[in-house]
């Protein structure tokens, strides 16, 4: 006797509805960038990213990733705007590297979907310039002439543009040939009222022949902590012969008979300023002078003298009059 075994009923495979299948997501593309400023060696740069979508695509709210030339992210800005297909944040600041150079950094955008639209990641490259310090160097109280191979002092103040603390740094003065005169290293705090010079006091010696010259004070780049470049300011230098006579030049009030103290005297190349006594003390060479005795609220007074020896004079001086009143022309 034989059995037969009937087989199952296959189900009968029904067709989804079209509207039933899931849809695939549509994928599109970003063109990802980012401009930076150049920026000073380990100080803050400003950034702005930008992407643009195709399909365009509103991305605010979605963030962009900022990665070092390591790899290290330094930075997260969030899309801010949306304008003419175009996605942009608000400027942020990133830390600069503390070398100078130039470096290459990249954007990256993480996989994102925008209005049904599957972006994948997108990545960036690009450049960062990075630069060295700006020195700025002042130079002051430097007399006006000097004796040949006479000993001088001179002030150098150097200020960071980044504001940089610059105590112990070297600075030196340089002739016109650009030979060392003299060198000294900053002092630790600033020159007073100010909020980053800092100098120095130089003592140089002066040439051994006469003449006008200009020399430079200067401060050398240095690479050490954050790089600063050179810092050069030139100033003049006016030699002569060692003197051979002493001038005293007494300025009073002609009114009051009282001594006029920092009036300016002047026996060209020659000047002093007249001390709490009213005497200004200045020594020069024999031959014919202009002496010109000047100060604020004062008339300047001048006269001409022949100097051969030791030589001692008075002058006094008047005070301005009252501005005239030029509507009495029209009188």
């Amino acid at each position: 006797m034989i059995f037969k075994r009937n087989r199952p009923e296959q189900p009968a495979t029904r067709e989804l509805p079209e509207e039933d299948v899931p849809a695939t997501p549509a994928t599109g593309s970003i063109t990802l960038a980012v401009r930076a400023r150049d920026g000073l060696a380990g100080r803050r740069i400003a950034m702005v990213a930008t992407a643009t979508c195709d399909p365009p695509s509103d991305l605010t709210g979605h963030a962009v990733i900022v990665l070092d030339d390591k790899g290290t992210q330094v930075a997260r800005a969030t899309f801010a705007s949306f304008a003419e297909d175009r996605n942009i944040t608000d400027e942020f600041e990133v830390e600069a590297p503390a070398r100078a150079g130039f470096v290459t950094w990249q954007a990256v955008l993480p996989d994102t979907n925008a209005n049904g639209v599957l972006f994948p990641e997108t990545r960036a490259s690009f450049p960062v310039e990075v630069k060295a310090h700006p020195s700025h160097v002042t130079v002051w109280d430097v007399p006006p002439i000097v004796s040949i191979g006479e000993t001088f002092k001179v002030k150098v103040g150097v200020k960071c543009a980044a504001g940089c603390d610059l105590g112990g740094r070297e600075v030196h003065i340089a002739d016109g040939a650009g030979l060392v005169r003299g060198t000294s290293a900053l002092l630790p705090q600033p020159w007073p009222r100010t909020a980053a010079t800092y100098y120095c006091e130089l003592v140089v010696r002066a040439p051994d022949d006469p003449g006008s010259y200009t020399w430079a004070a200067k401060a050398p780049p240095t690479e050490a902590g954050l790089p600063h470049l050179e810092g050069i300011s030139a100033f003049g230098l006016h030699v002569v012969p060692p003197p051979e006579c002493t001038v005293e030049v007494e300025a009073i009030d002609a009114r009051t008979g009282t001594p006029v103290e920092g009036a300016l005297v002047v026996l060209h190349p020659y000047r002093g300023f007249t001390g709490p006594n009213g005497v200004a003390t200045i020594k020069v060479r024999r031959g014919e002078y202009s002496i010109l005795v000047s100060k604020t609220k004062f008339d300047p007074m001048a006269r001409t003298v022949d100097i051969s020896g030791d030589f001692t004079t008075r002058v006094s001086l008047v005070e301005e009059g009252p501005e005239p009143d030029i509507t009495d022309l029209y009188r």
